[in-house]
């Protein structure tokens, strides 16, 4: 049983589960996000299993020893909503709720599945905020909640544009979109949590990150 970095960082095992059989992503835009966007996000989530980038995370496991998969899959599978649904200001609630919709949604070109592998990525346009904290206090999250029987593992990423200076590095975009590059940042910061600590009870370190 794992209990500690190998490299002494002080991340520690505390007994929780990993995604040990692959992960499947899928986006629900929220708001109008550009084609421009949509197509840097979705060519790093596309690409990004089996990166060396990624692998590093197959040296977290559970405490049978199986370590979280180098797959990583874009869903074709997506959910899209127009900002009126749930206003412009959303709430942490309300990032549960598009997911839960998506879910339920009964449009066979707009919905999602149930999957216990799955990783849902909400995503917003510029003019979306979030209530808890976007670009003052994160860039964004990511969590665990129950549909049906399946742990669904859910996360949030909004756009910084009204935040540059909060949630990117820099404002030279190799894309032609700092902000996309941006998102993509923290959506890799939040897929690798997901599945190295998917229901906030596995892996991290000495001060609680």
């Amino acid at each position: 049983k794992p209990t500690v970095g190998s490299a002494g960082t002080g991340i520690s095992y505390h007994g929780g589960n990993v995604m040990v059989s692959g992960i499947t992503v899928y986006p629900i835009w929220y708001g109008t996000i550009s084609a421009s966007t949509k197509s840097i996000i979705s060519g790093f989530l596309a690409n990004v299993g089996g990166s060396p980038y990624f692998n590093i995370n197959t040296t977290y496991t559970d405490a049978s020893g199986a370590s979280v998969k180098t797959s990583v899959k874009l869903s074709s599978s997506s959910y899209s909503v127009a900002s009126t649904a749930y206003g412009t200001t959303l709430s942490d609630a309300n990032i549960v709720n598009l997911v839960n919709d998506g879910i339920a949604s009964t449009d066979t070109s707009n919905q999602l599945p149930n999957d216990p592998n799955g990783f849902y990525l909400v995503i917003t346009d510029p003019n979306i905020g979030e209530s808890s904290g976007f670009l003052t206090s994160y860039c964004g999250w990511h969590n665990v909640t129950t549909v049906g029987s399946s742990a669904i593992k859910y996360s949030f990423v909004g756009d910084p544009t009204k935040g540059m200076g909060s949630c990117a590095a820099q404002t030279t975009s190799p894309n032609g979109n700092a902000q996309a590059d941006a998102m993509v940042s923290v959506i890799a910061h939040e897929l690798e949590e997901a599945a190295t600590d998917p229901e906030l009870s596995a892996w991290w370190d000495n001060r609680g990150y």
